[in-house]
């Protein structure tokens, strides 16, 4: 962001918005409605994004933007804010909710959205202040459950431990609290079993993503790791040898776990079908069809879940069975796929795999490699590694044994662990 001030930001907005280019308009507008939005603008903000909003997203939504513009009706703020949710604007709705807040203190509603549009920009240090001013929540087991998530999404895991107990005892009898207390528990537990494993502190992307998820993060990105990354990628040309370092890595883990799958489960996408290939080659194991083979023991291999395509392969995914591994290569992290997997090699937000085109040069990308998924498997297997992780992988081996039954990988029924986005270890990233 320059250092032009909001009044000549909002000044732009409306010539781009006069001249008829609403996509101008919204790039300047953005920064002068998302979360916490400069208050001596804000109501010339909300005004131009009526206009704006109309542009984008048809007569409908802008006129719940509209009844909102005066920003003194907090049931109007309150329904913008739930609009914009829905429209995956997390940091302008988090405004039109904090509007609704300030002028009607208290209500659980407004509280709960504003809460999870700031999970989703990350922001929950702001929620955990919110909810903790606002004072619902020794009473209201939902906003309890919320404030102890937020508090344990900083780093705050004692605190939120000691808002468990009331919040169990509240959630009696209510399948979805009791499925959101459980959900607690089970971070809070898991960050018991690992804190003797590792440190556990702001820059402890493998320990907190295991205690968030009950997975493996085999891999930390050496790139920007002190800061501003943290173990993240932002932009990845993925690369044979850092795929081979996946496979390395997770055969290590299973051989310290003892887990030994007696088959792969191939997935169809091209991406999984190579990374498949070279599993089976690598730890000797016959390759077998998922689809046929859906309710056997075995190593499912996913080069990427969010490539997969297939809604209802991937319902069955959602499931833990008995003896059923899941292992994903890749997983984005800024909008992460529904479900974690039990490994995973690496956290990306933007990625191409080694034989889709790379950027080679300033708007110059690679062709496709179009070989045989074998060929491919082979080059990987052959290939030296050219990203080594700024983590050890006996750092990853002893968190997996300071979990042990409570790793996902040991699970035999209930669902995955929803993926949850950012947490304790910070990170940049594009929006």
């Amino acid at each position: 962001m320059t250092d032009e001030t909001s009044e000549a930001r909002l000044t732009r907005a409306k010539a781009a918005m006069a001249a008829g280019n609403a996509q101008e308009a919204f790039s300047a507008l953005r920064p002068l409605l998302a979360f916490p939005a400069p208050e001596e603008t804000l109501a010339g903000a909300f005004a131009l994004f009526v206009d704006v909003s109309r542009a984008f997203a048809g007569a409908d939504f802008a006129e719940t933007i509209q009844r909102a513009a005066s920003g003194a009706d907090p049931q109007a703020l309150y329904d913008a804010g739930y609009a914009l949710y829905e429209q995956r604007l997390f940091d302008v709705g988090a405004t039109y909710l904090a509007k609704a807040n300030a002028l009607a203190p208290g209500q659980q509603a407004i509280l709960s959205e504003l809460a999870a549009c700031l999970e989703q920009e990350m922001r929950f240090g702001e929620a955990v202040l919110f909810l903790q001013h606002s004072g619902l929540a020794d009473r209201d087991p939902h906003l309890r459950y919320l404030l102890g998530f937020h508090l344990l999404m900083q780093g705050d895991a004692d605190e939120a431990a000691a808002l468990l107990p009331a919040l169990q005892s509240q959630a009696a009898g209510n399948e979805s609290l009791v499925f959101m207390a459980n959900a607690l528990a089970g971070m809070i537990d898991r960050r018991a079993l690992v804190r003797e494993a590792t440190s556990l502190d702001a820059r402890d992307l493998t320990g907190w993503h295991a205690v968030l998820h009950g997975g493996l993060l085999l891999h930390e990105s050496p790139h920007g790791h002190d800061s501003p990354m943290h173990g993240r990628y932002a932009y990845l040309g993925d690369s044979h040898g850092l795929v081979r370092e996946g496979i390395e890595t997770l055969s290590l883990v299973l051989d310290a776990l003892a887990l030994r799958p007696p088959r792969i489960l191939a997935l169809p996408d091209r991406g999984s079908d190579i990374l498949g290939r070279a599993l089976a080659k690598h730890l000797d194991l016959p390759r077998v069809n998922f689809a046929d083979h859906s309710e056997e023991p075995g190593l499912i291999v996913a080069y990427d879940l969010d490539r997969i395509g297939d809604a209802a392969l991937l319902g069955l995914l959602h499931q833990h069975r008995p003896a059923q591994l899941l292992f994903s290569h890749a997983s984005a992290w800024v909008d992460p796929f529904p479900y974690a997997p039990d490994a995973t090699t690496l956290l990306y937000q933007h990625l191409a795999a080694p034989w889709e085109p790379q950027m080679v040069g300033p708007g110059e990308r690679s062709d496709p490699d179009d070989s045989p998924a074998e060929e491919i498997a082979a080059r990987i297997l052959e290939a030296s590694a050219t990203d080594r992780s700024a983590r050890a992988s006996d750092d990853v081996v002893r968190i997996a044994e300071a979990l042990q039954d409570q790793l996902s990988l040991r699970r035999t029924a209930g669902r995955r662990v929803h993926f949850r986005k950012g947490g304790p270890v910070p990170s940049n990233y594009f929006r």
